[in-house]
């Protein structure tokens, strides 16, 4: 019997239904491949866009020739060259002291004027000046004459002529030779002002042949003159004060002082950190260091530059100085140039440090260093050899900028650099020659990106992330080590939280609660995930660091005793009798739990001041230290004893007052939170206590789940006991507790100490907000996924293990867990990316310290939050904006490292779980 389709109520089956069905998939066939190919297209353009933003920071400079002005023969060569802001006009100061502005484009000479002083010498024998200042010093047969040299440049309006006459024009001047306008283009006026200032004149007679440099001060400046066999003298200038508000003039004091060291034939000078230092450079390495007093010099170090000269034959050519002036470069006659720095010791204020190497490099010159320019914006320094060889370099990235050759070969005698750093310009025999630069991006290399970098005044190389500076002359710091070291401390903190509880949980939920149960607690979970991680992040910040804060060590000891609360509880339970367990039910095994539960979060609060006490409590000799009842003492003296590597005697209370003094300050020492936190910071206690306290739960957890199996196997008739999980649990922690003191005394007695490592000094936003915070936003993810894995797995396979008598919890660990490895394994995993990609949990509940330690109460910054703090105040298309898209380009890199992994693992244990 047949019935007909239409009267069933389906569709037809016509030709024209099958038409409509087939173009229907067609449809949908087509929707989906367009969908997927965009989501794969979108992907590959986002990484093509991070490719096309960063790849420029690892790109070079160049310096291209932009003009040159004749020199005829019979003209004096220079002695400094400067150039204005704009690289349109350049200042050269001639032997007679004549200065002169002239234009880069034709070379015009637009102003003439004198140094003020130089009238009463015949001619200037040496002279110096710093572009960064404006500060001169000539040595003259009058004596060094300083003063203060400062062209400045702007537009002040638009004109509009022909052209021909505005390049006729090369200038107006004005009143006085100090200011006049010129016409540097066709379109623009500029103005050009020149001020000339005489700063004193010191009687010195400097010695020729020598070699000078000046340098400002706080509150004046420093000049040093110095011949070539070391002999050197200083003139400190300091303003003298005649009020508050009367600066006064200069007051010039000469102090003298000379290398010590025998054959010292002097290559360079430089003045360092703000004028308090200078240092003497001889032609074979060799170096003295001077610092400068009030009115007097003395030598703080002598030594051989590191690193510097490979042989015999290789000399020093040049001394220059970067900018700030903490740091001078060192050039040879082979081309090698060097920077070094004094790397002095923080935690010691009177410490001069000693000399150390910057960065070294062979240049790709063929001959002698001869000239040498530091830029007015960062590190960078233009180099010009004898053979015409031009070279700019960043002397702490180590990157090779830009290379460029002189007309003809023609050595190089001097360099200047605009203050843009877009223009430079070298001096040779015959001319003055002019080149673009394009520095790029300087800073940023490979290595400096990734690599430690000695920076400035550090004594090792080091990771250190500082993108910007209060300070004109701070240099950048653009290791983004401290970024993700950061990421992966967050991480693994908020893993080592959250992936025990989600998976154990999935284990309760899927194995063992009943599915009525199931059906409201599995919901109840994943709801967590619909929760803001800004809101997560101000509950982090605004609630749980200060409640942390407020109960640390109760927080810490909950952590202990929680656990093991309700592992003997768990063993008191298997003592009950067989049918009265049974008669219990699920719910009530839940509620004994969470009784449990609150239990040791009641006598983690109740023991925690006798523990923190007892542990990190002020001892006797600290309280007398920290009370100011001690005196200092000789190691072998009765009762001396050691208190932050200093020896004291403690001095008994003379009166009441002193004795309540005493206690007092012992009572608030060793007070709840506080004792804690002092022996954190190191203010008080032994290394012992914290080794202890991190190795007694750490030794009772392996006692307890890996020994404690071993040594039942060894005592079957123990394994059947019903006390066993008792025993199991306070043996455990009584044996794991004595281990840990043992242990904890070895380390002590080697030097070690935790608060060096994984602790230290405690902040009120820390890694440990940020653990327990993110965890509880990755909770729900790890959770569903394994509980689908397990659930997945196939109920024969359950079945039998069961009948063939294994436990439920066996069933579990032996079954259920080895099949289902590769969910929970993507579970977690999962977890992780998603903890790798947090930004707002971590931008509100950490210090954003971009540090390198363990320190669980340490703040941290990580790769995403760096991007949403410093985004917003990059300049587009600068080093620090296409360097907050490299940490974008880490942060994908390190989620797609995570997810391949994790699939292949996926995939492995899915192929070896496929044949059962």
């Amino acid at each position: 019997m047949t019935t007909d389709h239409k009267q069933r109520g389906g569709p037809s089956l016509d030709g024209s239904g099958l038409a409509a069905v087939r173009a229907a998939d067609r449809t949908a066939e087509l929707i989906i491949t367009v969908g997927g190919l965009s989501v794969i297209a979108a992907v590959l353009g986002i990484i093509a866009y991070l490719g096309y933003v960063t790849l420029p920071l690892l790109a070079p400079g160049s310096a291209e020739p932009a003009g040159v002005v004749e020199r005829a023969g019979s003209d004096p060569a220079p002695l400094a060259v400067v150039l204005d802001e704009q690289g349109d006009f350049f200042l050269t100061v001639l032997p007679d002291g004549g200065v002169q502005i002239r234009q880069t484009r034709g070379g015009g000479v637009v102003l003439d004027a004198a140094l003020p002083g130089i009238e009463q010498a015949a001619e200037i024998d040496r002279l110096t000046l710093d572009p960064s200042s404006g500060l001169w010093a000539a040595a003259t047969d009058a004596g060094l004459i300083m003063g203060r040299a400062e062209m400045r440049s702007r537009t002040v309006g638009l004109v509009s002529v022909p052209p021909a006459a505005a390049e006729a024009e090369i200038g107006v001047p004005v009143a006085d030779d100090r200011a006049l306008f010129l016409r540097n283009t066709p379109e623009q006026w500029r103005r050009t002002t020149l001020e000339l200032e005489s700063l004193g004149i010191a009687e010195i007679s400097p010695p020729a042949g020598g070699l000078l440099d000046i340098a400002a001060s706080r509150n004046g400046f420093v000049a040093v003159a110095a011949d070539d066999a070391g002999r050197a003298t200083a003139v400190i200038a300091r303003r003298a004060r005649g009020g508050l508000d009367d600066e006064g003039g200069l007051r010039l004091r000469t102090a003298e002082f000379a290398a010590e060291a025998p054959g010292f034939r002097l290559a360079g000078l430089a003045v360092l950190d703000q004028a308090s230092q200078v240092v003497l450079v001889a032609e074979d390495g060799r170096y003295e260091r001077f610092e400068i007093g009030r009115s007097s010099a003395s030598s703080v170090e002598t030594g051989t530059l590191p690193g510097l000269l490979e042989d015999g034959q290789e000399r020093v050519t040049i001394v220059g100085t970067v900018l700030g002036r903490g740091t001078f470069a060192v050039g040879t006659n082979r081309g090698r140039l060097a920077t070094f720095f004094p790397a002095v010791d923080v935690e010691r204020r009177d410490d001069l440090g000693a000399v150390v190497t910057g960065r070294s490099v062979r240049l790709p010159m063929s001959s002698a260093v001869s000239a040498m320019a530091s830029s007015l914006r960062d590190r960078s320094m233009v180099i010009g050899s004898d053979a015409g060889d031009v070279v700019v370099w960043h002397g702490t990235s180590g990157k090779l900028i830009a290379r460029a050759s002189t007309g003809g070969g023609a050595a190089a005698r001097e360099i200047a650099v605009a203050p843009k750093l877009d223009r430079l310009m070298v001096v040779t025999a015959t001319a003055f020659e002019v080149f673009a630069l394009d520095v790029g991006h300087p800073e940023a290399t490979l290595s400096s990106v990734f690599l430690p970098i000695r920076y400035e005044g550090q004594p090792e190389a080091d990771f250190v992330y500082q993108a910007s500076s209060a300070e004109d002359d701070a240099e950048p710091k653009l290791s983004l080590m401290p970024l993700i070291f950061g990421t992966l401390k967050a991480t693994v903190f908020a893993m080592l939280f959250a992936a025990p509880i989600a998976v154990l949980a999935a284990i309760y939920t899927s194995e063992f609660m009943q599915e009525r149960h199931r059906r409201i607690v599995k919901p109840s979970i994943e709801m967590m995930a619909s929760l803001p991680s800004v809101v997560l992040g101000f509950v982090a910040a605004m609630v749980v660091a200060p409640f942390i804060r407020d109960h640390l060590t109760t927080v810490l000891l909950s952590i202990v005793l929680v656990p093991g609360a309700v592992l003997l509880g768990a063993g008191l339970w298997s003592l009950l009798p067989d049918a009265r367990a049974a008669r219990m039910g699920p719910m009530r095994t839940l509620g004994s739990t969470l009784a449990l539960t609150l239990l040791g979060v009641v006598l983690a609060a109740w023991s925690a001041p006798a523990v923190e006490r007892s542990l990190f409590g002020p001892s006797e000799q600290e309280v007398a230290v920290l009370a100011g009842m001690v005196e200092p003492a000789e190691p072998a003296a009765d009762g001396a004893f050691e208190f932050q590597g200093e020896w004291f005697v403690a001095i008994e209370p003379a009166s009441e007052d002193e004795r309540a003094m005493l206690a007092a300050v012992g009572a608030e020492f060793a007070g709840p939170g506080f004792a804690f936190k002092n022996w954190l910071g190191g203010v008080t206690g032994s290394a012992w206590s914290g080794w202890f306290a991190i190795l007694a739960p750490m030794f009772a957890a392996v006692l307890g789940i890996l020994i404690w199996p071993l040594l039942l196997r060894a005592a079957p008739a123990v394994s059947d006991a019903r006390w066993q999980p008792v025993l199991r649990v306070v043996v455990s922690c009584a044996i794991g507790a004595a281990l840990a003191g043992v242990l904890a005394s070895i380390l002590t007695s080697a030097g070690a100490d935790a608060r060096g490592g994984v602790l230290g000094p405690y902040t009120q936003r820390n890694t440990l907000v940020v653990g327990v915070i993110m965890g509880f936003a990755i909770i729900p993810i790890i959770y569903t996924i394994s509980d689908d894995a397990m659930r997945s797995v196939p109920v024969s396979l359950k079945a039998a293990s069961l009948g063939s008598g294994a436990t439920p919890w066996q069933t579990v660990v032996r079954i259920v867990l080895p099949v289902a490895a590769s969910g929970i394994f993507s579970a977690i995993m999962i977890g992780f990316g998603r903890a790798v990609g947090e930004t707002m949990i971590v931008l509100m509940a950490t210090g954003n310290t971009p540090v390198m330690e363990w320190n669980i109460f340490s703040g941290l910054r990580t790769l995403s939050a760096n991007i949403a703090v410093e985004l917003p105040e990059a300049e587009r298309g600068g080093t620090h904006y296409r360097l907050l898209f490299l940490c974008g380009v880490v942060l994908f890199a390190m989620t797609f490292v995570i997810n391949t992994s994790a699939e292949i693992v996926r995939q492995h244990f899915r192929k070896r779980n496929s044949m059962l």
